[in-house]
């Protein structure tokens, strides 16, 4: 091997360079990663134009959620107000129809089964202490009413209820509408009393 002005240093030292890359341990050195921030690597895949899109795409996603939730509360809170207002609606105040009963005579029944408040919307005078309230139900085969009556010094409150009559629990019902009558009877004169229906 010549010799160099140097000596055999620079020769050794290429010597080993050399080694070191062909030898096992440097060939399966694993390449150092290029770090990369993730808005570099964006930009490379899609330039700036696509990063400011992917950023303006995302910003719009956001604000959509947050207009669906806003929207599912405000819905849930009218729900809640419109509830209330139902349940603190508890009379109302009939018609007076002077022409006399204008449906199909019900006679109360204290038997009819699951009894539910149903509204009226008139009734009668009959006599000074008898009224007759008309009222919307079902076939008269299948359903039956009965009524309580709460009076005052200023108002009389019909609560009139409808249920299914004994004989038609379990049977197959006409789905039909019909206008009714029932009498009632006061403790007293109605006078100017005002009538109320407790539905």
């Amino acid at each position: 091997m010549p010799r160099s002005p140097h000596g055999y240093a620079p020769v050794l030292r290429r010597f080993r360079r050399v080694f070191a890359g062909n030898s096992p341990a440097g060939r399966n050195r694993p390449a150092k990663p290029s770090i990369r921030s993730r808005d570099t690597r964006v930009t490379a895949m899609y330039g700036t134009r696509g990063r400011r899109l992917i950023a303006a795409a995302a910003a719009t996603l956001i604000g959509l959620a947050i207009t669906a939730c806003g929207s599912t509360e405000n819905s849930g809170d009218q729900t809640k107000s419109g509830s209330s207002s139902a349940a603190t609606t508890t009379t109302g105040t009939p018609t007076e129809a002077p022409n006399g009963q204008i449906g199909r005579a019900f006679a109360a029944n204290p038997a009819i089964v699951s009894p539910h408040s149903i509204p009226f919307d008139s009734y009668t005078r009959l006599a000074p202490d008898k009224i007759a309230v008309n009222f919307q139900t079902g076939s008269p085969e299948c359903y039956g009413v009965d009524a309580a009556v709460t009076e005052t010094s200023s108002t009389v409150t019909v609560d009139l209820k409808s249920g299914t009559l004994p004989e038609a629990v379990g049977k197959m019902c006409t789905m039909i509408a019909v206008f009714g009558t029932l009498e009632i009877s006061l403790k007293a004169p109605l006078g100017d009393r005002k009538v109320l229906s407790a539905k």
